[in-house]
């Protein structure tokens, strides 16, 4: 695993790496939207990541960057990737860095490393961002191949980091960010998925 190492802007160095004198931990929580996925090739699905910092509602903790891979299993086709643009956004109402608020859609069967969100703290200072909440920080879009295994699975992400202040911040490599995989279930193409008030049914032809 490479570690996430620097953003460099206008001079001045964002070290992501390093992280000293935090408590507690962010979680970063994978969670697709469906539960049940049918491997037929066509049908997409989502997953959104969400960040989680309000294990640290305190000042001085506003989260002013993000960074993360997306495992993409090799059963998986990558169709798309977005940032929110509703209040569900975890930098919600926040202005953004330009060039460093980006997610990544252009790998399958590997990982998605082109994540990056930074807020203006340019212009508004290092203490420019969220504190205390949850929210999306990327939402993916697949589809599942024929010939995916049937079951239980998993997305995960690696090498994740969550800066407070240049030099300071969170990072898995560090054990101070929690990682979260909910599953989904990956049914045969065969499978039709009916819809009914609070539930879903398979049905087999």
């Amino acid at each position: 695993m490479q570690n996430k190492s620097l953003i460099l802007m206008f001079g001045i160095i964002f070290l992501l790496v390093g992280v000293s004198n935090v408590s507690a931990n962010i979680i970063i929580r994978t969670v697709p939207a469906q539960s049940v996925w049918i491997a037929d090739g066509i049908t997409e699905y989502r997953m959104d990541v969400y960040a989680d910092s309000t294990q640290h509602p305190e000042p001085g903790n506003e989260i002013i960057s993000a960074e993360w891979d997306v495992v993409v299993h090799s059963y998986l086709t990558v169709t798309r990737a977005e940032i929110p643009t509703d209040e569900s956004d975890f930098f919600w109402g926040f202005e953004m860095m330009d060039g460093w608020n980006r997610v990544d859609s252009s790998v399958n069967g590997e990982e998605l490393t082109d994540n990056v969100r930074a807020t203006d703290v340019m212009n508004h200072g290092f203490d420019y961002g969220p504190l205390g909440i949850t929210g999306i920080i990327g939402s993916y879009w697949f589809t599942i191949n024929t010939n995916a295994p049937i079951g239980q699975n998993y997305f995960d992400t690696n090498d994740v980091a969550f800066g407070i202040d240049p030099g300071v911040g969170f990072t898995t490599d560090e054990g101070t960010v929690t990682v979260i995989n909910e599953p989904f279930t990956i049914v045969p193409q065969q499978a039709r998925l009916m819809n009914a008030p609070n539930r879903a049914f398979i049905s087999w032809p």
